[in-house]
């Protein structure tokens, strides 16, 4: 009588890919939510105007007064 083929073992390796690991699936939606939030501050103006101008000292000092 012919032998029969071993059983696969269920522990041994798999020649599927697993799939993405769920971290990372969570950090690219985080990287996305993130850009998207910089992109919609950046055309609506939401973080306001930007530069050396937008702190009070620096525009006082670079026009010479005193701020008295």
């Amino acid at each position: 009588m012919a032998e029969r083929p071993p059983a696969p073992d269920p522990a041994g390796p798999s020649d599927r890919y697993p799939g993405t690991p769920g971290w990372v699936k969570v950090l690219g939606v985080v990287a996305v939510l993130v850009v998207l939030f910089v992109v919609f501050a950046l055309v609506t103006g939401l973080g306001g105007p930007h530069g050396p101008q937008r702190h009070g000292a620096s525009a006082a000092v670079a026009d010479g007064s005193t701020g008295r």
